[in-house]
């Protein structure tokens, strides 16, 4: 059965992979794929580093984790780097932080697309970044004995049980073609244990993301836009959804006849949505800014994050700080930027993709969680008692700082299993 199954996957992307290619192409993407879009096809046409390692990063979040450890490999061993992601703002984010780096759109998971890239690239290994499992890249990768790792991995319960139930055939698509697995918590390990993952493949390294380091100059760029808005209470709702930015358009309705100087700032998380929550916005009859126009004035009431690779800065400027994603079931997103730049950070209920940290972050009072009926009770005292936003600031960092160190410890596994050469 599970072999039949992977016949099965084999074939259906193979027919589909040609459709899917086609939906991108003609997707209206910011910023857009442009010439760029047939390495989704696994053509590459540019001057590519010789077996290089492979590092895949999916979107801006896995992206903005790995760069630190890929800095330090490069730095330190002799071994090329071909980094590729999914998205194209997280493209955005290796050409600002790493300029010279060698980057390409993943191909899709298809057979023939597939086996271009890797004859292409000819990767000497695969290193992937939190989640990102497809069957077709990993069979290849099997078959020419180039090792597989993942990195900074995560296991959610809703993902574990739902391997689970996929039995045996997750060993055959999946499991079996892992050479290690770098867990980020003990509940990651245990989860993956579970699935049968044999320990002597697995280990523990805490989560890259706390090793990030915020750029001085994303952080300037904030503070120097707090400036064209003096006295003003900036909240901001980050990295948000379809209907988020809904619930805090009409909190903060509310909030205004409490604190008159609150600022909303909205930054959605995909950049095709940035249109759809500037009608929203304009229809509750706000007075509007737009980060693309930077017009901002006295009377600006809310302003749209219409950019991409300036979520820093937006902290930077913000006095909260409402991750997104997590007043819906996306799961919630990542707190670890906003509390490096020592900034205070609240979410809503859904955090399960990373409920260890917040989970953490509670247990210290280094964090707030918000439903939809205590967002402007909240909001108003946070923004009216500084003295309670500058002791969650405190512990959140303290605790940020002592949990740094996983870039070593992944690079040390790294070059045990790979037998990296040093400089």
């Amino acid at each position: 059965m599970p072999y039949l199954l992977k016949s099965i996957y084999y074939v259906f992307t193979l027919i589909c992979a040609p459709l899917v290619y086609c939906y991108l192409k003609y997707k209206k993407t910011i910023p857009p794929y442009g010439n760029d879009i047939t390495q989704l096809k696994g053509v590459i046409n540019k001057n590519l580093p010789s077996n290089p390692i492979w590092f895949h990063t999916v979107s801006v979040g896995e992206s903005r984790g790995a760069i630190p450890l890929i800095k330090e490999l490069t730095k330190h061993f002799t071994q090329n780097v071909i980094v590729t992601t999914s998205t194209t703002t997280a493209k955005k984010i290796y050409a600002d932080a790493m300029p010279t780096s060698c980057h390409s759109f993943a191909p899709i998971d298809s057979p023939f697309y597939i086996a271009r890239f890797f004859k292409k690239v000819k990767p000497q290994a695969l290193i992937i970044m939190e989640t990102e499992l497809w069957p077709n890249i990993l069979a290849y990768a099997h078959k020419h004995q180039i090792p597989v790792i993942l990195i900074n991995a995560r296991l959610s319960l809703r993902s574990k049980n739902r391997y689970k139930k996929l039995g045996a055939t997750f060993n055959t698509l999946i499991a079996n073609h892992l050479t290690h697995i770098i867990c980020q918590h003990q509940s990651d390990y245990d989860a993956y244990s579970e699935l049968g993952i044999p320990k002597t493949k697995l280990s523990i390294t805490g989560s890259l993301k706390y090793d990030i380091e915020p750029a001085i100059t994303n952080k300037l760029a904030g503070e120097n836009l707090k400036q064209l808005l003096p006295n003003k209470k900036i909240i901001c709702l980050a990295s948000s959804h379809e209907q988020e930015e809904r619930i805090f358009l009409e909190a903060f309705s509310k909030l205004k006849k409490e604190i008159a100087d609150a600022v909303l700032l909205l930054v959605p998380r995909h950049p095709e949505r940035f249109n759809e929550v500037i009608n929203l916005a304009s229809s509750f009859k706000f007075n509007i800014a737009l980060r693309s126009e930077n017009n901002y004035s006295d009377n600006t009431e809310v302003i749209i994050g219409n950019s991409m690779g300036e979520l820093e800065m937006y902290f930077g400027m913000s006095d909260l700080i409402i991750m997104g994603g997590s007043f819906t079931e996306v799961g919630g997103h990542n707190p670890l930027e906003a509390i490096a730049l020592n900034k205070p950070v609240l979410t809503g209920p859904h955090f399960f993709n990373f409920k260890e940290i917040y989970n953490e972050l509670l247990k210290i009072e280094g964090a707030i969680t918000l439903d939809t009926t205590s967002i402007v009770a909240t909001l108003t005292k946070l923004l009216k008692e500084p003295n309670i936003t500058n002791t969650l600031c405190a512990n959140a960092y303290n605790y940020f700082t002592t949990q740094k160190g996983a870039n070593q410890r992944t690079l040390q596994i790294l070059e045990k299993i790979l037998h990296l050469t040093k400089r």
